[in-house]
């Protein structure tokens, strides 16, 4: 792939399920988008394990709710316990207000594959996995990044945004 020639409105840097989810609602919206992420996968090792109802609402918002519904457990309630042994806390929500669960459980890695795959339906999205970001630099109108690639080529690019960790 040639480096000068890649151009994106926006870039987001970190495929966790938040710059997923981002890349999904601007790739809906046909907004050019570069997701970098330094791994060459998602994670596939459990680190959130909730979902709640507006979440899952935007989930609906960006056309997976179906597919995210398939891998939760929905609502679910916990129990918390003392030292001692001694519950101080019982959650059981109940209610369906938005039509979601308020708590429902779900794997990581099953989330992000979801997402990561709904990244297919967007043709303005490009993702670009085994990708390091190395450092913004303004400039008047855009903002300009460094990559480097697992070979360590440097490119540069420029776009109009970035989200992410910086």
């Amino acid at each position: 792939m040639s480096l000068n020639r890649l151009h994106a409105d926006v870039v987001i840097v970190g495929a966790g399920p938040t710059g997923l989810t981002l890349a999904n609602f601007l790739g809906g919206m046909g907004v050019s988008v570069l997701l970098v992420e330094r791994n060459l996968t998602t994670v596939q090792e459990p680190r959130a394990i909730s979902i709640d109802d507006e979440s899952m609402r935007t989930m609906q918002a960006i056309g997976l709710h179906h597919e995210v519904g398939k891998i939760v457990a929905s609502g679910y309630g916990s129990h918390y316990y003392s030292p001692a042994q001694q519950r101080f806390l019982t959650v059981e929500p109940t209610s369906r207000d938005y039509g979601f669960d308020k708590r429902n459980a779900f794997q990581q890695p099953d989330l992000e594959q979801v997402l990561r795959d709904g990244l297919s339906r967007h043709a303005s999205v490009r993702q670009m996995f085994g990708w390091e970001f190395q450092a913004p630099r303004p400039d008047r109108r855009r903002c300009g990044r460094h990559n480097r690639q697992p070979s360590h080529r440097p490119g540069a690019r420029r776009q109009r945004a970035i989200s992410g960790r910086l």
